[in-house]
């Protein structure tokens, strides 16, 4: 059996009746992002915008997009590079040629190199 416990700022670890202290080196805690993470719109139901924010844990190529009930593109909100952290867009309820969109579900969807995530969103006008 292997434990291991804080004793007196030392870690020490017991070995079969043995007792070995192990040094403790302190390191510094980095508040960094540790997943990617899509949170849900706010506010939702909304009308006439909604603000969608993204965490990202590495810097990446993102497309943050639009779809209707039926599947089909409705715009796309943001494409390109962007750095690690947390980011926040805006929607205008909007299609791709500038016109408003009628009341429904909406999906948003971000994509990633590696990774892709979808939500749900309502208008209400």
């Amino acid at each position: 059996n292997v434990w291991m416990a804080l004793y007196n700022e030392a870690t020490v670890a017991k070995a079969e009746g043995l007792i070995v202290p192990v040094a403790v080196e302190e390191q510094e805690v980095v508040n960094q992002p540790q997943s990617f993470q899509l949170y849900q719109n706010y506010p939702n139901p909304f009308n006439p915008t909604t603000k969608i924010k993204f965490k990202l844990n590495k810097p990446s190529r993102i497309n943050l997009s639009i779809y209707n009930i039926q599947g089909e593109l409705v715009d796309v909100v943001f494409q390109g590079y962007s750095e690690q952290g947390l980011h926040t867009v805006e929607w205008n309820a909007r299609n791709l040629s500038g016109t408003n969109v009628p009341s429904g579900i909406y999906f948003y969807r971000i994509t990633t190199d590696t990774k892709s995530m979808t939500r749900k969103m309502m208008l209400i006008r």
